[in-house]
C-alpha cells in the first residue's frame, strides 16, 4: 500500500497541469500502473533518471528532502 501511495502522490505532484487530462490508476490482474499527463521535463531522459538529475517542474509545491 505504501508503494501504491508513493506512486500515485508522485503521479499528481510531478504532472504537467498544463495539459487537460486525468491523472489514472489502472488495477490489472498482474500490475497497476498510474499514468498522468504530459512527459518528462526538459532534459531528463531515462539515462538522466537514471543517473539521479533533478528537475522541478512544480516550484511552487516543492519541499526540498532536509
Amino acid at each position: 500500500m505504501a508503494a501504491l501511495r508513493e506512486a500515485v502522490v508522485n503521479a499528481l505532484v510531478h504532472r504537467d497541469y498544463t495539459i487537460p487530462g486525468a491523472t489514472r490508476v489502472f488495477v490489472l490482474s498482474d500490475r497497476v500502473e498510474v499514468r498522468s499527463p504530459g512527459r518528462s521535463p526538459t532534459g531528463v531522459d531515462a539515462e538522466a533518471m537514471r543517473a539521479g538529475v533533478h528537475v522541478t517542474r512544480s516550484p511552487h509545491i516543492y519541499i526540498p528532502h532536509i
